[in-house]
């Protein structure tokens, strides 16, 4: 498209539950033209994120980050503010497609230590998981919280009882519970937490209890853990915490 998408039309595609239908243009063409000129594009997000329906600002985060990048953070740090969750989530989202590592998030730790008591559904799982991932210390006692929820599902909880070893232990406390294979119920999700960090320190450890380990389901985790740490190595540097570590074939629980 030859124009630049006008506030009307972007408003109409994020509404539309078929946006080329509605418009006539695709996502990516719409993405394309915004990019011609990202300071004008910065601006006709801000617009979207004035309308009364939080489809339509959700929206907005996540097309404004894609088409605009960093020129786009300050607007999705201001729209964390707002009282919708679906359009705070769709700023996490924007944020760590700006950038996967995280760090864009750092503003914002304290409202998301608040949100992990507060949100609903998959949210504050999703919270715990970014707290970890900024290795946020002082959020262990929302943690602590956190894990008192009582809508929480069982695989969220031990991830989250994971994730608080990691704030208040650091990584020698996660590796210690692996290597001593002191900690059979959660290895799994221990397993999956090293391999997110990557880091050369984690082997010995995983090494060390494939060979000693008492039981086979252990000992595959462990072997599992250090073939997918050397594919990923391979292809890129750590961290991995955009990569899923699915274990196979494990022997039952017991």
């Amino acid at each position: 498209m030859a124009e630049m998408p006008s506030v009307e039309m972007l408003t109409g595609f994020a509404r539309a539950p078929n946006g080329k239908k509605a418009t006539g243009y695709t996502y990516q063409e719409l993405l394309d033209a915004m990019r011609a000129d990202p300071d004008e594009a910065v601006l006709r997000f801000k617009a979207l994120l004035t309308d009364g329906r939080p489809g339509v600002r959700a929206w907005a985060c996540i097309a404004g980050a894609k088409a605009c990048g960093r020129k786009f953070v300050p607007t999705l740090l201001k729209a964390f503010s707002d009282r919708s969750q679906d359009v705070q989530e769709m700023v996490i989202s924007g944020l760590l497609e700006i950038d996967p590592s995280g760090k864009l998030l750092r503003p914002l730790v304290l409202q998301l230590r608040q949100r992990l008591l507060t949100w609903e559904d998959d949210g504050a799982p999703r919270i715990a998981r970014l707290l970890a991932i900024l290795n946020d210390t002082e959020a262990a006692p929302y943690m602590e919280r956190y894990l008192q929820r009582l809508d929480l599902d069982g695989a969220d909880k031990t991830r989250g009882e994971v994730f608080l070893l990691y704030l208040t232990e650091g990584v020698e406390g996660v590796l210690d519970r692996i290597r001593n294979h002191s900690d059979h119920v959660r290895m799994p999700f221990l397993g999956r937490l090293v391999f997110a960090l990557g880091t050369a320190d984690v082997d010995p450890a995983l090494e060390q209890l494939a060979a000693t380990a008492p039981d086979d389901r252990c000992r595959f985790i462990a072997q599992q853990t250090l073939e997918a740490l050397k594919a990923a190595r391979a292809e890129a540097p750590p961290p991995y915490w955009n990569r899923m570590l699915s274990y196979k074939d494990l022997p039952p629980a017991k």
